[in-house]
């Protein structure tokens, strides 16, 4: 498998010799590779790119081109070849404190899903039964990508030592970010201020004649009022402003994590950098195996995806998968994997309609992140500091820390081999160019004192006091009326038709996930039966029928003002930062 064809090239694989794990990277390159994918079994015709084995350059005879800043070259299908150059090193540097992460880059149909999670159908359990049955020793499936196979060595604790793993798993689709672990859940990006004001749910208690009597849920009360709700928000905000004050008289304006930078050591200032997150993804504890399946095939399962004339998978949003762990030193160890959209041309994927307008939104932020790396290769150069766009777009936001920032990074390109697909081959080549002159710094986390069961007890206490007031105005907003729901006092009818809605769309989606699981098994068997397949895949289309069905008319519902209320934005972002803090604390407690 190790085996390439001679024609194709290849050049050995360069791993980098990493400085020792006390020491700071002041500057650090972001390591650029490409992966080709192989031309068709059988095909005669010459390849599109083709590798110098003496120097290990890149060319493209029919453009002319040559590219020498690959530091690794992989062309074939083998995915452990192909971790061992693109991944490897980058684990080794995750395991030693430092945050990483591991792009793929390309057009569309060029292999990075491939790259990163592996064929349709190979992330199911029935994949681990055979691997732990069979007496190969491989370190994996021998079909899994980068991400499964990085996780599958951080669990080899024998040899790494790694404290329960998590994981997260998110979606940039349409410039909206979607948790795919939590019913596509729609999340927030970056940070705002919640305004703390009188308004509370319902009409005074005391009687007094005030806005909120004529206004119903939602209504205004006077300062003078005395009403239950009135009291408690403002015992609340007392609390609140009384640990605020606390906080600045001992020096502390808000809990934070320390940062070991390169900046710092040498004395500059400046050194505050602004991140950005999806705020409240939901958290998937992987300890075993069988675990990672699961969570990998349920990110394959809810990605959004379409066919075209180029790709019959192709992904229509960029992924982000991101692990979370402890090293048996306590450092933190932090994978971010991004499976990057396709750049694609609408006149030869022949997208009409939704898949149109998807890939105009693709083009759209690929390009924002064109302009970010054009920005930071000018700075980079000498040239004066100037704005880098990392606001046009939602993943460029996302990958603040991942592009100049504090993170060591990997990016493959991926490239299809077929001269039909020179232009944009030669296109990811170049733009792999301009992203090899980009700098980060590489920044690790202080170490605080251990405690008992292993966590860091410094990080755990201010976990716990930020999650202590982020509740506190979550229940602000609550006695304010922001959380939604049903209204008291509706016509109940209409309530309880709502509440049936609800509980039936609730069953119509778990039989739905169940049937997808069910698809998704019996596809990855050792035998797969096409009967029992078909006969899966038309109980899933009638289900997931059904649950449209009911989704709609629970949808039209809840418009019904008299009835229910949708909760406010900043309710919404708050109850993502106490469910984020929660996760966060659990994460350092295990």
């Amino acid at each position: 498998a190790n085996a390439l064809p001679p024609r194709h090239g290849f050049r050995p694989v360069a791993v980098d010799i990493l400085p020792p794990p006390t020491e700071v990277m002041s500057v650090a390159e972001i390591r650029m590779s490409v992966r080709v994918r192989p031309l068709v079994s059988g095909s005669l015709e010459p390849p599109a790119v083709r590798t110098d084995p003496r120097s290990g350059a890149l060319s493209v005879p029919l453009t002319g081109d040559v590219f020498d800043y690959p530091s690794s070259v992989v062309v074939g299908s083998c995915q452990q070849v192909a971790y061992d150059a693109l991944c490897a090193p980058l684990v080794a540097r995750a395991m030693r404190g430092h945050e990483c992460t591991l792009v793929a880059y390309g057009q569309t149909g060029s292999g990075k899903t491939h790259t990163m999670f592996g064929p349709p159908g190979c992330l199911v359990e029935n994949a681990v039964r055979r691997w732990e049955e069979s007496k190969n020793n491989t370190t994996a499936p021998c079909d899994w990508g980068l991400f499964p196979r990085s996780v599958l060595c951080l669990m080899d604790t024998k040899r790494c030592g790694v404290r329960p793993i998590y994981a997260t798993a998110i979606e940039v689709y349409h410039e909206n970010v979607f948790d795919l672990m939590n019913g596509r859940e729609q999340l927030s990006v970056g940070s705002s201020k919640t305004k703390f004001g009188r308004r509370v749910a319902g009409a005074c208690e005391s009687g007094s004649d005030d806005v909120a009597a004529r206004g119903g849920a939602g209504g205004v009360h006077p300062s003078c009022c005395t009403c239950m709700r009135c009291f408690k928000l403002q015992e609340i905000t007392k609390g609140l402003a009384k640990a605020d004050r606390a906080a600045r008289r001992a020096g502390v304006s808000k809990p934070s994590i320390p940062r070991v930078t390169s900046n710092s050591i040498s004395g500059n200032k400046n050194d505050v950098r602004e991140t950005f997150s999806a705020v409240g993804a939901k958290t998937t504890l992987l300890d075993s195996p069988y675990a990672l399946a699961r969570f990998a095939r349920s990110v394959e399962a809810t990605r959004t995806q379409k066919s075209h004339l180029l790709n019959d998978r192709s992904s229509r949003s960029h992924c982000l998968v991101k692990i979370s762990a402890k090293g048996a030193d306590g450092k933190s160890i932090s994978l971010l994997f991004v499976d990057l959209a396709g750049s694609e041309r609408v006149s030869r994927t022949g997208a009409v309609g939704d898949a149109k307008q998807e890939a105009q939104a693709i083009n759209g932020s690929l390009s924002a992140l064109g302009r970010v790396v054009k920005a930071l290769g000018e700075a980079g150069s000498g040239g004066a500091k100037n704005h880098i766009p990392y606001r046009d777009a939602s993943l460029t936001m996302l990958l603040r820390d991942s592009f100049g920032g504090g993170s060591c990074t990997s990016v493959v390109i991926n490239v299809a081999n077929e001269n039909a697909h020179v232009d944009e081959t030669v296109c990811s080549l170049r733009f792999g160019e301009r992203m090899a002159v980009v700098r980060n710094t590489p920044s690790t986390l202080v170490i605080g004192r251990e405690s008992s069961s292993g966590g860091d007890t410094s990080k755990i206490n201010l976990l716990r006091r930020e999650l202590e007031i982020k509740k506190q105005q979550l229940q602000v907003l609550h006695i304010r009326g922001d959380g939604g729901g049903f209204l008291v006092g509706g016509p109940v009818t209409e309530i309880q038709s709502l509440k049936d809605g609800l509980r039936k769309l609730e069953l119509a989606d778990t039989e739905v996930d169940k049937l997808r699981i069910a698809l998704s098994e019996a596809k990855g068997a050792r035998d797969p039966s096409a009967t029992r397949v078909i006969s899966i895949q038309k109980s899933l289309a009638a289900a997931t029928s059904k649950a449209e069905t009911l989704r709609a008319v629970v949808q039209r519902q809840q418009t019904i003002k008299a009835i229910w209320r949708y909760p406010t934005a900043g309710f919404t972002r708050k109850l993502q930062e106490v469910r984020e803090l929660e996760q966060e604390l659990e994460m350092e407690e295990a």
